[in-house]
């Protein structure tokens, strides 16, 4: 894992101020290349070949290098290949093969790899800049245009310190933000910024820049048995487990206790004796519990991490890596789990990407039963806001503290027609009615969400693959990437093999939401290693103490001096009255205006951080 960053003219002093600002992505080494046309910058994280890996890597002519953040497992069958086409290799490092793949196959090499990846490849003799991004968006990469030359980088704080860059806020980007806690897309805070979307190259020749998709998900399904499924499935979960240990440093793993990070540590424990890590605040909700109990079935070197910081004195540090607004409130538990795991392991193993690949949200049920059953929907919607939220939350986890405005949503969810708009209701921490009271609400959200579930027929399909190419890339893994990256700790996501996509997906949603239950084929696949507590128990998201850290003076205090004090912030307008309303109604649904008061508290530090200061100097 590393940082990458460059632009298409020569700079050496700009270079090594960018990479100074991504440094934290790898402090093992930095590397430059330069030329009258390119600047390329490099900071290592050395994991494979530790001596000599060193970048920019070149070919034997050296007239191809690159740069390059992430790993390819398959590049020792890969460099084989090579080999007996005739390629000579001078490391043992995977980002070699990337030179000669592009040599061989061209821009196509990509579709060789099996991996997570952003690279910048220069081939001199061409006067070509080739950049891209792994299929599901694991690794980040931003670029800009400014004045006919282009920039690029793995966090795009890099990108801020570019003469002329321009700080124009897109109003799409924060309708988005406030609607899905994250920017989705290719679109950023920025007008002026984009990222390269999952699964897509980007050519620049002659000034102009050729955007090409090069992976995707199809609705082509086939019909096995489940037998068969099973077989393949534990087949493919095995194989990606075992590549993703190829590491030439310790390799340890982040364990919730809930079943995604358990099943990856029950095929890991088959290769030795595991370092698994997990993070807890104590109380009635902490998964630590379940932790343990894989942790003694596996007899793991387990080791458990409390957050007993206030979580507001590291939130200026985490807005600083996100480099854009994402109100996630577990950005906090995964920052100190990264920092004291970085003490033991250089690299992690995680389990991000299971409910999205194995259908395991919630929304997911309620959306197929509403869809299932309308003409009732609409009528529970008719009578749900007469019944107490305590006996809701029988049927409904956290109704109780979603409190009223929870309630008025959920009816607006039973009630509401359309496909997409139901999703929102669902899903989403500001509804249109929201945005249209906070800030006024440019309506891009929704149109957005149209437009990505309009590829898709299937309802599962519409919902599950939003989520895989949306919020899985700019939300989850954003956050696993930046809190991890933020201590030089490598994460690795091996339920996110592309090959266990398109197989999971190959399969019809009868079969892989079967009866409506979650993550069916994959509880299926690991029920013969998995404790009957961890494969049985009902899913829980990880606790934040979210409505602890929002009571405290300091919270309230920076968010009423942002939005209330009547100072003006260019681009941004936020009604105050919605503010006090949120406030004087806090009690009455605390957990629902706990999330909305959380993505307001991180968009203000944002651009206090971003916008008002200059980002090399906003720590």
């Amino acid at each position: 894992m590393c940082g990458i960053c460059g632009f298409t003219f020569e700079d050496k002093t700009l270079l090594k101020n960018m990479c100074r600002l991504i440094a934290h992505r790898g402090n093992d080494a930095r590397g430059f290349y330069y030329d009258k046309n390119i600047s390329l910058g490099h900071q290592r994280l050395s994991i494979i070949d530790l001596e000599g890996g060193k970048q920019p890597i070149y070919n034997e002519n050296k007239d191809i290098c690159v740069v390059y953040n992430g790993e390819i497992y398959n590049f020792a069958e890969l460099k084989e290949e090579l080999q007996n086409l005739g390629h000579k290799f001078y490391t043992n490092t995977d980002t070699e093969v990337i030179v000669h793949a592009y040599e061989e196959w061209g821009t196509d090499c990509v579709r060789k790899f099996n991996g997570m990846y952003a690279f910048a490849l220069w081939n001199s003799k061409d006067k070509e800049l080739f950049l891209a991004r792994d299929r599901l968006g694991i690794k980040p990469l931003y670029y800009t245009i400014i004045n006919g030359s282009l920039a690029f980088a793995s966090e795009s704080k890099a990108l801020m310190i570019l003469p002329g860059f321009d700080k124009t806020l897109n109003k799409n980007a924060i309708d988005m933000y406030l609607t899905f806690r994250a920017v989705l897309g290719q679109e950023c805070m920025f007008s002026s910024v984009k990222k390269l979307l999952p699964g897509h190259t980007l050519l620049w020749k002659s000034k102009k820049t050729r955007i090409e998709k090069y992976w995707g998900v199809e609705e082509k399904f086939l019909e096995p048995t489940e037998k068969e499924i099973i077989q393949n499935l534990r087949s493919l979960l095995e194989d990606s487990v075992k590549r993703h240990m190829i590491a030439d440093v310790p390799v340890g793993a982040f364990l919730s206790g809930g079943l995604d990070s358990s099943a990856v540590v029950a095929l890991m424990s088959k290769y030795g004796t595991v370092k698994t890590f997990s993070v807890g605040f104590g109380g009635e909700f902490d998964e630590l519990k379940y932790a343990k109990t894989v942790s003694e079935k596996f007899r793991t070197d387990h080791h458990e991490i409390y957050v007993k910081e206030d979580a507001l004195s590291l939130l200026p540090k985490i807005v600083w890596h996100f480099d854009e607004p994402v109100a996630d409130p577990a950005a906090v538990p995964t920052y100190v789990l990264s920092r004291e795991t970085r003490k033991k392991c250089k690299v992690v193993l995680t389990g991000e990407g299971g409910d999205e690949i194995f259908a395991g949200y919630e929304q997911y049920k309620f959306m197929t039963l509403k869809e299932r059953f309308k003409g009732a929907s609409k009528a529970a919607g008719s009578v749900i806001g007469a019944v107490p939220p305590s006996l809701l939350s029988y049927a409904f986890p956290y109704a109780s503290r979603l409190g009223m405005k929870g309630i008025r949503r959920a009816r607006g969810f039973l009630r509401e027609d359309g496909f997409e708009k139901a999703y929102m209701e669902i899903t989403s921490v500001f509804n249109e009615d929201d945005l249209n009271a906070i800030c006024g609400s440019s309506g891009y959200s929704l149109e957005f969400l149209k437009s990505a579930m309009s590829r898709y027929k299937h309802p599962l399909n519409k919902m599950q693959l939003f989520e895989l190419e949306n919020i899985l890339p700019d939300n989850l893994l954003m956050k696993v990437d930046r809190m991890t990256m933020a201590h030089s700790l490598e994460a690795r996501v091996p339920l996110l093999d592309h090959r266990i996509a398109e197989y999971s997906f190959s399969l019809h949603p009868s079969i892989r939401f079967r009866n409506s239950e979650p993550k069916y084929l994959f509880k299926k696949s690991v029920k013969d290693i998995l404790p009957k507590e961890i494969l049985n128990r009902r899913k829980q998201r990880f606790f934040v103490p979210i409505d602890e850290w929002l009571q405290k003076r300091e919270a309230k205090n920076y968010i009423e001096n942002f939005y209330l004090s009547g100072d003006t912030h260019a681009g941004l307008k936020v009604n105050p009255k919605y503010i006090h309303n949120i406030f004087q109604n806090y009690d009455n649904s605390k957990l629902f205006y706990a999330r909305q008061l959380w993505s307001l508290l991180n968009m203000a530090m944002w651009y206090e951080t971003f916008v008002d200061k200059d980002a090399g100097n906003a720590l």
